[in-house]
């Protein structure tokens, strides 16, 4: 059986593939420019060891906003609505 081929979903794919390799790329480059500066010290390191504490920080909040996103998709879905407010469906006035 043919799967019918849908150009819309195909073209965002290949964007969000491309943006992640992007992604990766600029990564690998900032920690190679970090780690030839820290080469190149005489001294004590600075700034630069902050890179890798920052790739696992953008990793965890990048994460984090991906299943924030996936839950809201899927009580969108279901036709359920989110209330960020805390007012446990009760309305304020």
């Amino acid at each position: 059986m043919k799967r019918k081929l849908y150009l819309g979903r195909s073209a965002i794919l290949g964007l969000r593939l491309g943006a992640f390799l992007l992604g990766i790329m600029a990564a690998l480059a900032l920690a190679h420019i970090g780690f030839q500066t820290y080469q190149a010290r005489t001294g004590l390191p600075g700034g630069e060891l902050t890179i890798i504490p920052a790739f696992a920080l953008f990793f965890c909040v990048g994460w984090t906003a991906r299943e924030g996103s996936l839950r809201r998709k899927a009580d969108h879905q279901k036709g359920g609505k989110h209330c960020a407010t805390g007012t446990s469906g009760r309305s304020q006035r």
